[in-house]
């Protein structure tokens, strides 16, 4: 038996053809379809993405964005992010045990309902004075 390497344009009728009768020939026993290593990891891995036992590469890089935030009361924002997902941060331990001068006046509930939504993320000030981490705020728990 002789061994071939033979690479298809499988995008055309040509290549689909030639595709499914080199899969009939098979089936017939007239010839033997070696795939290569990486190619049967390749499809092992499909399987698993189909299955959901393993998320898809393109989705293990996606950022989460913060979309919209919405006071509660006290120190407490709800936050929606890009994956519709919504978190109640409480920010007031955050506040009271951090005494960074720029920080102080978020102290101030009238300074504090001052946020905005810029490039993904909660801030607070013209110069992003008070920001965190997006992680952080997904997981709705602040580091102090």
């Amino acid at each position: 038996m002789k061994t071939f390497t033979i690479e298809v344009d499988t995008r055309t009728a040509k290549g689909k053809n030639f595709v499914n009768l080199i899969n009939e020939m098979e089936k017939e026993g007239f010839l033997k379809i070696v795939k290569s290593r990486l190619y049967q990891e390749i499809e092992e891995s499909l399987k698993d993405v189909k299955a959901g036992r393993v998320r898809p590469f393109n989705e293990l890089f996606k950022t989460i964005d913060v979309v919209k935030a919405t006071y509660v009361d006290g120190y407490k924002v709800n936050i929606e992010f890009s994956d519709k997902k919504t978190q109640i941060v409480d920010f007031e331990q955050f506040l009271l045990k951090n005494h960074h001068p720029l920080n102080e006046k978020y102290k101030d509930i009238h300074f504090f309902k001052k946020f905005k939504i810029e490039s993904g993320n909660i801030v607070w000030g013209k110069n992003w004075n008070l920001i965190f981490p997006v992680d952080q705020l997904y997981k709705g728990r602040i580091k102090v």
